[in-house]
């Protein structure tokens, strides 16, 4: 891996994080309203669902994974779209 797709690795996953957390307090929010009776129950699983989503969006290529784990680097880099071939 260069140097620059190091950089860029660590940029999107410092994005992603910020997403997620971003996130976390939208679901907070949402839970809140919910018990004050504010929003429905469908609406709150919507928004919680919304949040798993993302999370499997920002499922890194191999080289992002490689900054947490080494070990599970690989050659070819992927996306979830790409087919395994």
């Amino acid at each position: 891996m260069s140097f620059v797709e190091t950089l860029e690795a660590k940029a999107v996953l410092e994005l992603a994080k910020a997403d997620l957390a971003y996130y976390d307090n939208i679901i907070k929010i949402s839970r809140d309203r919910f018990r004050a009776g504010d929003i429905a129950k469908i609406d709150l699983d919507r928004i919680e669902l919304l949040r798993v989503n993302m999370k499997w969006r920002y499922r890194q290529p191999s080289s992002i994974c490689a900054l947490e784990d080494p070990a599970s680097a690989t050659a070819e880099r992927r996306t979830p779209w790409s087919s395994s071939m």
